[in-house]
């Protein structure tokens, strides 16, 4: 189990619950698939086919869950072509024009006789609750699905205190500065990935892919007013990863030390394997987010 984009937050207040409990809390919001007549349906399904208990899954003190979200592919197009037929039907067989009143339901009508009809997409967004840590940490880089996860959490778990990780410094003046200097901070490399803005509104983007950036060309870029909003970094030769200005770690990636650790880690299946890589990652991001933090000037106190 390998997390691919992070985003991060930090509890407010301990969190107490185990898994036990934990699970028993998200039963009452659990994921049911959609109905015929629903547009969606929302709510916790299993993290792993092996967890202990229905809807966490617990390895080293931290705790897995998942949201599933299932909707109808409806696209308003095709609904809009069926109601403009029915209409069109209506106007020649009855020789009058149709009505905004009932135009507006016709289409209601249409929109339900297609909807049992309609193709279903189901997607999952992962988080890992580390009570220990003090992190909630969620494998998404979208911010909407991040706190729609956070939502459902909130519903199941009236007391879930939690805030976006923020820094006494703007990663975009950090990374700006690393990149002037040719040289990151502590265990951080530079790679071949950026993006450049002017900060402006509608300021002019630049956008480096596979490139030496330490060359006159993105110098110059920087002498002219251009700051970083993304910057490819490696930590400590064992993660890789894109860092946006949005503090979103983006394309995490998992180098040859982690993988060989978790090749050696004497999984006799793919559920131990699961487990063994998550406890790897659990423990490299305990080490790692520490460091981001401190490389950009200290976390930010809560307001009181």
């Amino acid at each position: 189990m390998w997390f691919r984009n992070l985003l991060v937050y930090r509890f407010v207040q301990p969190f107490a619950l185990d898994a036990a409990a934990l699970s028993e809390k998200l039963e009452a919001t659990q994921f049911q698939p959609v109905g015929k007549m629903e547009r969606q349906s929302i709510g916790f399904s299993r993290p792993a086919r092996h967890a202990a208990t229905p809807f966490v899954h617990a390895v080293g003190g931290n705790l897995l869950v998942s949201l599933c979200v299932e909707e109808k592919i409806l696209p308003s197009a095709v609904i809009r072509d069926f109601a403009e037929q029915k209409i069109q039907e209506i106007e020649e067989q009855q020789s009058r024009k149709v009505g905004k009143k009932e135009r507006k339901e016709i289409t209601e009508r249409v929109t339900d006789e297609l909807l049992p009809r309609a193709f279903t997409r189901r997607r999952k967004t992962t988080a890992m609750l580390m009570p220990q840590s003090g992190w909630l940490i969620v494998d998404s880089a979208s911010a909407k699905k991040a706190e729609e996860l956070l939502e459902w959490l909130r519903k199941a778990v009236e007391a879930l205190a939690v805030r976006p990780l923020s820094t006494q410094m703007s990663p975009q003046v950090v990374m700006t500065g690393w990149l002037t200097e040719g040289e990151a901070f502590g265990n951080f490399g530079i790679e071949d990935e950026c993006e450049l803005k002017l900060p402006e509104e509608d300021g002019a983007v630049v956008r480096c892919l596979r490139q030496d950036l330490h060359t006159d060309e993105v110098r110059n870029h920087l002498a002219s007013g251009k700051c970083v909003t993304k910057l490819a970094l490696t930590w400590a030769d064992r993660m890789s990863f894109v860092l946006t200005e949005e503090l979103v770690i983006r394309r995490l990636g998992y180098l040859d030390l982690l993988q060989d650790e978790a090749k050696s880690a004497g999984a006799v299946d793919d559920d131990e394997q699961f487990d063994a890589n998550l406890a790897i990652m659990s423990g490299e991001l305990d080490k790692l987010l520490p460091e981001l933090i401190e490389a950009l000037g200290g976390e930010t106190p809560p307001k009181a």
